[in-house]
C-alpha cells in the first residue's frame, strides 16, 4: 500500500513537471507573438503614414493641374468672348475655289491691269506720292509648272498660277492664255501644243479651264484621293494646326460641293479621340471656332501629361510614391480632365 502510494506520489509529481513546462512555453510562444504583433502595428502605422504623405503630394498636384486648367479656360473665355463681339474674318477656305468653281468662274484669272514690259522679279506698288514699297517677288525658276501626270495635283496648280501670274507679271486673262506653253512640260505641254497647232485653243480663259480641267482630272488621281481621304486622320505627332491644313487641301480637291459645316463634321471623325472628348459635341459650330477649341484642349492633354511626368518621376525618386487612385493615369486624366475643362467652357 505504502509503495502504491509512492508511485502515485512520483507520478503526480511528473504530471505536475510536464504541465509546467508546457505552461512555460506557452507563456514564451505567446509573448513572441506579443512581439510580432507590436511589430506589425509599428509598420502598419509607418505604412498609413507614407500613404497619407503620397496622397497629400498627389492633391497637390492635382490642385496645381486644376488651377492651370481653369486659368487656360478663363484665357479662352475671354479670347472666345472678344471674337464673338467682333466680326469673323472669311474662312480661308471661301477664298480659294473648287475644281467646279473653277469651271464657272470667268474672272478667276483676269487682272484689271496691263503687263509690265519684260518680266521683273522686282515690282513696285501704286503708293501715294512720296511713299515707296519695294516688293521682292519670287525668281523665275519658281514658276509653277504642269505635266499632266495623274500624281500631281490640278486644283493647287491652278491656284497658285492664278496667284504667281497675277503677282508678278500683272498679267490678265489674255496674256495668261497665250504665256500657258511657258507654264506647262511633258505631257500636258505636249497637248497644247496639239490645240495650237489646230487652232483649237479657245479665245475665253474660263472656257480653256474647263478643257484643261476635263483633259486632266484622272480616274487614277481621284481613286488616290479617295483612298487617302479614307485613311486620313490626325497623326499622333500632329499638331492641330498642321492637321488642319492638311485636311483643307483633301478635301477642297476631293469634296468640292461641300460645304463648312460638312468639314466641320469631318474634322470631328479625324480628330484625337482624347482631344474630341475634352471638345464635346456641340452645336454646329465654324472651322475656325472648332479650331480655337481643339488648341485649346491640345494645351490641357500637353499641360496634364507634362504635370503628371513630372510628379510621378519625383516621387518615384523618393521611394514612397503610391498610386491612390487605383486605375491607368490615361483614363485618370481624361476623366478629371474632362470634368474640369467643361466647368470652364464658355461655348
Amino acid at each position: 500500500m505504502k509503495e502504491r502510494m509512492k508511485k502515485l506520489t512520483n507520478d503526480t509529481k511528473v504530471r505536475l513537471d510536464d504541465m509546467a513546462a508546457d505552461t512555460e512555453d506557452i507563456k514564451s510562444k505567446g509573448k513572441e507573438m506579443a512581439e510580432k504583433l507590436t511589430t506589425i502595428q509599428t509598420d502598419m502605422t509607418k505604412l498609413q503614414a507614407d500613404v497619407s504623405e503620397s496622397i497629400a503630394k498627389t492633391e497637390l498636384v492635382q490642385h496645381e493641374i486644376l488651377k492651370s486648367i481653369a486659368a487656360l479656360g478663363d484665357q479662352f473665355k475671354a479670347s472666345f468672348v472678344l471674337s464673338s463681339n467682333t466680326s469673323r474674318p472669311q474662312s480661308a477656305m471661301n477664298e480659294e475655289t473648287s475644281v467646279e468653281d473653277t469651271r464657272k468662274n470667268s474672272n478667276l484669272f483676269s487682272p484689271v491691269s496691263q503687263p509690265p514690259h519684260g518680266s521683273p522679279t522686282v515690282q513696285r506698288s501704286h503708293m501715294p506720292l512720296g511713299e515707296t514699297q519695294t516688293i521682292v517677288m519670287p525668281a523665275r525658276n519658281s514658276l509653277p509648272i504642269y505635266s499632266g501626270t495623274p500624281s500631281e495635283k490640278l486644283l493647287p496648280f491652278l491656284l497658285r498660277l492664278r496667284d504667281y501670274t497675277v503677282i508678278v507679271y500683272d498679267w490678265h486673262a489674255e496674256q495668261l492664255l497665250n504665256g500657258m506653253s511657258q507654264l506647262l512640260q511633258g505631257t500636258a505641254l505636249e497637248w497644247f501644243l496639239q490645240l495650237r497647232a489646230q487652232q483649237k485653243i479657245p479665245d475665253a480663259w474660263d472656257t480653256f479651264q474647263n478643257v484643261f480641267i476635263d483633259q486632266f482630272t484622272s480616274p487614277l488621281r481621284l481613286a488616290q484621293m479617295k483612298q487617302q481621304w479614307h485613311e486620313y486622320v490626325q497623326k499622333s505627332n500632329e499638331s492641330v494646326s498642321e492637321f488642319i491644313v492638311r485636311l483643307l487641301g483633301l478635301w477642297k480637291e476631293m469634296k468640292p460641293q461641300e460645304t463648312e459645316a460638312d468639314l466641320v463634321q469631318h474634322i470631328y471623325t479625324k480628330l484625337h479621340a482624347e482631344l474630341v472628348q475634352l471638345i464635346g459635341v456641340k452645336d454646329p459650330l465654324m472651322v475656325d471656332a472648332l479650331l480655337a477649341q481643339a488648341k485649346v484642349a491640345e494645351q490641357v492633354v500637353f499641360l496634364s501629361i507634362t504635370t503628371v511626368s513630372i510628379s510621378y518621376n519625383n516621387n518615384s525618386r523618393g521611394g514612397n510614391f503610391v498610386d491612390p487612385f487605383g486605375y491607368p493615369q490615361t483614363l485618370l486624366r481624361l476623366t478629371l480632365l474632362r470634368h474640369c475643362f467643361s466647368s470652364v467652357q464658355p461655348w
